[in-house]
């Protein structure tokens, strides 16, 4: 029941609805992470190739670093994205069991 010009809930609340949409497999979406990632690497990687530039280097020094900055930020992201998704499930998997642990217990368990 909603009240006069208050929109309808997107989803149940109970312990039940939560549960299944938590166990339930998100929509994934990689948009973001391109985005975020052509961003962040066009700017890395001209601020490299400008500042070898600008130590007067050869044009292709300049390409071979820009490059290897690419791939470098690249798998960098790559690799922080995977860890953080993990992160990501383990807590929800953890939330699911009731046994969500606290702050420092899930420091101590990434540490590992």
């Amino acid at each position: 029941m909603s009240e006069p010009g208050i929109a309808p809930l997107e989803h149940g609340h109970s312990r039940e609805e939560i549960r299944a949409r938590l166990s339930s497999r998100p929509r994934e979406s990689y948009l973001r992470d391109w985005v975020y990632g052509g961003i962040d690497g066009a700017i890395t990687t001209f601020a490299v190739a400008a500042g070898v530039a600008g130590a007067s280097l050869s044009p292709q020094i300049v390409l071979i670093l820009g490059f290897a900055n690419l791939a470098a930020d690249g798998f960098s992201m790559a690799v922080a994205n995977y860890f953080g998704t993990k992160t990501t499930a383990s807590l929800q998997a953890w939330h699911c069991r009731g046994t969500c642990p606290s702050d420092a217990t899930v420091l101590t368990c990434m540490a590992r």
